[in-house]
């Protein structure tokens, strides 16, 4: 099981801060405050100033509740710092985006942007389909995947740009560009699902080739120099 983050645990601390205010409020020393809760002397001026500090991690009801009957006052007095606790994510939520953070650290700045907008969409997605949050290791393969692959793609867009480019081909507008890449997008989708079945790897880049070509948007010389290139590139991710 994944370790709690230390920011997950902002709580006691954020508590502490409104308690001392109370205290304060109220016109009392620790000392004085630890002997309205039942604890006298030195001993219980260090356990009001561990509560404050937020050096108990778990502080529990009775607790914060004693605390708060010193002071003359009640639940109702830190309800704001108990509401922004809760609406925060789960802690599990939070220790995904934790590893999600650290394993993007060495990515290209446009790349980590985009997996952090993958990831928030993708965990927003989860929540309002009432799911659980995913395991935080699973979390940052899919999000790392998902990075990966959109590098590729970009490769793969390059690539088409560049042949396009050293063939001389004239596409005829921006328009038919587009669609020779969705058709080069199809080809590499089908290259990736078929690894290993060359047969039916032949048969659906023929038949998506053919479906292309029926669009009559390019000369099919053009689609089989981009379909090569395309394999090309792919036998790289192999």
């Amino acid at each position: 099981m994944a370790k709690r983050t230390e920011d997950s645990l902002w709580f006691p601390e954020k508590l502490g801060r409104s308690l001392v205010e109370l205290r304060r409020q109220r016109g009392l020393t620790q000392q004085q405050l630890g002997e309205l809760m039942g604890l006298a002397g030195k001993a219980g001026q260090t356990y009001v100033c561990r509560l404050e500090r937020g050096r108990f991690r778990s502080p529990s009801l009775r607790l914060v509740g004693d605390y708060l009957r010193a002071c003359g006052a009640g639940f109702e007095d830190v309800l704001d710092v108990l509401h922004e606790y809760t609406r925060r994510p789960s802690v599990l939520d939070e220790q995904g985006w934790v590893h999600v953070e650290q394993a993007i650290e060495g990515l290209p700045s446009k790349v980590a942007g985009q997996a952090i907008r993958y990831d928030f969409k993708t965990t927003q997605a989860r929540r309002r389909a009432g799911k659980l949050p995913e395991e935080p290791r699973l979390r940052v393969e899919h999000d790392l995947n998902w990075a990966r692959k959109q590098a590729w793609l970009r490769r793969l867009h390059a690539c088409v740009v560049q042949v396009v480019n050293e063939h001389g081909f004239d596409l005829g507008g921006e328009f038919r560009q587009i669609l020779l890449q969705g058709h080069a997008r199809k080809v590499w989708g089908i290259l990736g699902r078929t690894k290993g079945k060359p047969d039916e790897r032949a048969r659906l880049i023929a038949e998506a080739e053919d479906k292309f070509l029926r669009q009559d948007v390019v000369l099919p010389e053009v689609v089989r120099v981009v379909d090569e290139a395309v394999e090309a590139l792919s036998r790289q991710v192999d």
